[in-house]
């Protein structure tokens, strides 16, 4: 099956699925979707862990667990004891932590790697799993659903007609990345349009959406989640580049990784965040 094929089938399905645990479940505070985010937050963790270290016997359990410890932190204090920010505290403490722990593992190699193994245990906690947070934090907004509905919808709209416009008329364009010699002007100008295009349509037809800001604040909405998704696979193009690996994994047909799958979420994820709670003030 083509790689096209099956990028159009991930996103047939994977929408509905998206959308259904927001906007027909949002029983237990959005219960669902909140598994769904956290499977990706260990599951990007386990794949983060491959890329950074590659050999098996420096790896740990240590970076995955607090993946998934992390979401129900924010989990319990959006919905449960709300008011305590102990979230920032827990992610301050782990970090201090493992920064402390090299002062008695590096002596595996007299601390020649302690600054590798420091840097990478920095990049593991901030990517994937402390950028999904914002993922969480969406779900306290008003008309939380609409707004990560139409976030969703952008990044989408954004991946699919980028590689789509890429694919059948960018060839002359490729190369202006390094990072990514295959991406296209023509794939990123027809994926940003596309966006805000989408943009435009979903701020038409969601009337409630009006109270929040006028069409131009989400035209510029749309057109930064754009920006920020194609940074995110830039970034991921990055890690992958340094670390010999074409995909971050194979779980995902006609994708690759979960890291490959969200690197436009969890890169876009603040940006919307803060877009919609400071300029919409939602």
């Amino acid at each position: 099956m083509k790689t096209l094929t099956k990028r159009i089938l991930l996103t047939v399905i994977g929408i509905p699925v998206f959308f259904s645990s927001i906007y027909f479940f949002p029983q237990g505070n959005y219960a669902i979707f909140t598994i769904i985010i956290m499977g990706f937050s260990i599951l990007g963790s386990f794949e983060m862990d491959k890329m950074l270290h590659h050999s098996d016997n420096q790896r740990s359990l240590v970076h995955p667990v607090f993946a998934g410890l992390l979401p129900i932190t924010a989990y319990i204090q959006l919905y449960m004891l709300p008011g305590y920010h102990f979230i920032n505290i827990v992610y301050i403490a782990v970090i201090l932590g493992l920064l402390f722990y090299e002062t008695i593992h590096g002596k595996i190699d007299n601390f020649q790697g302690s600054t590798t193994r420091m840097a990478y245990s920095i990049t593991h906690l901030v990517y994937p799993s402390g950028l999904l947070l914002y993922v969480f934090y969406m779900t306290a907004l008003d008309h939380a659903p609409l707004f990560i509905i139409f976030w969703f919808l952008m990044i989408f709209s954004n991946d699919v007609f980028a590689y789509v416009f890429g694919i059948s008329f960018g060839k002359n364009s490729r190369g202006i990345m390094p990072v990514s010699p295959n991406k296209s002007l023509v794939g990123f100008i027809g994926g940003f349009s596309v966006t805000i295009l989408n943009g435009i349509i979903y701020y038409t037809v969601v009337t409630p959406l009006h109270e929040y800001g006028s069409l131009l604040l989400y035209v510029l909405l749309s057109a930064g989640i754009s920006l920020f998704a194609n940074a995110g696979d830039l970034v991921e193009s990055a890690l992958k580049r340094s670390s010999q690996k074409k995909d971050s994994g194979i779980i995902v047909p006609g994708r690759g990784g979960i890291l490959d799958t969200i690197d436009s979420i969890v890169f876009s994820a603040p940006f919307f965040y803060y877009f919609v709670l400071y300029i919409l003030k939602v």
